[in-house]
């Protein structure tokens, strides 16, 4: 899912998930999401709305690793039964592209299943700071097929500023965030949906962004990825998982 990167250990991010969206015309997508609740996945809003198609099931994946392993000893698979898009959600130019997906049954936690820390609504502007991301998407322009095991990369944040040169400020507002694309490290199709992780001083993660979009030029041409600064929408998934 990354360029640049490297194999994660098995279930060293126990929060991802891969997710399997079937739309009601037989089409299928995949994206990358977060166990955030114990009935909940963060992910992107691009990853479920694709235009010209109906939303049909969300297959969620947790405790896997190998994608293309018929069945993995930690891996559990669960049902999403309600997505809630952002409002804001405006596929033109990504603005609050952010959705939650219940799940028709409780998750229960392992050491390989187990929910993120979220950002809150205040957090720092993080740029400089070296992130983690991590997927199943493709690990070079032009490849026809997702990685069959998760992979990380470490990038570092740049300045909304420096983002705004190349995608312009009507997408970079205040709530993306971006990573540099330089040395052909970072995200590509199919992380879409994805948590940029963020490691603490105490040494647990927080997840301070969700995957959004990159250059339509191609993941390895240099230029940044954006991401849904997930502190700019930490009331909205609260509020989401307090009323429903």
């Amino acid at each position: 899912r990354i360029v640049g990167g490297d194999p994660a250990s098995p279930n060293e991010f126990p929060w991802q998930a891969f997710l399997n969206v079937g739309m009601t015309s037989g089409a299928t997508y995949y994206c990358g999401g977060t166990l955030i609740a114990d009935r909940w996945i963060l992910t992107s809003a691009n990853c479920l709305v694709v235009s010209g198609q109906t939303l049909k099931s969300v297959n969620v994946y947790l405790g896997a690793h190998d994608i293309t392993a018929t069945s993995e000893v930690n891996r559990r698979v669960y049902s999403g039964s309600q997505v809630f898009l952002h409002p804001d959600y405006n596929a033109n130019n990504q603005a609050g592209d952010i959705a939650m997906i219940q799940l028709t049954t409780s998750v229960t936690y392992t050491q390989y299943i187990r929910p993120v820390c979220l950002a809150t609504s205040t957090e720092p502007d993080y740029a400089s700071s070296p992130v983690t991301v991590t997927g199943w998407g493709t690990t070079y322009d032009g490849a026809s097929s997702l990685n069959s095991l998760l992979r990380k990369v470490s990038v570092p944040v740049i300045t909304n500023a420096e983002c705004s040169s190349t995608y312009g400020s009507n997408v970079v507002t205040d709530k993306i965030i971006c990573t540099s694309g330089a040395n052909s490290r970072g995200i590509c199709t199919g992380d879409g949906g994805g948590p940029m992780n963020f490691k603490q001083s105490d040494g647990t993660w927080k997840q301070i962004g969700i995957v959004s979009f990159v250059s339509a030029s191609g993941c390895q041409r240099g230029y940044p990825s954006g991401y849904t600064r997930l502190s700019s929408y930490a009331t909205w998934v609260q509020s989401v998982m307090s009323s429903n």
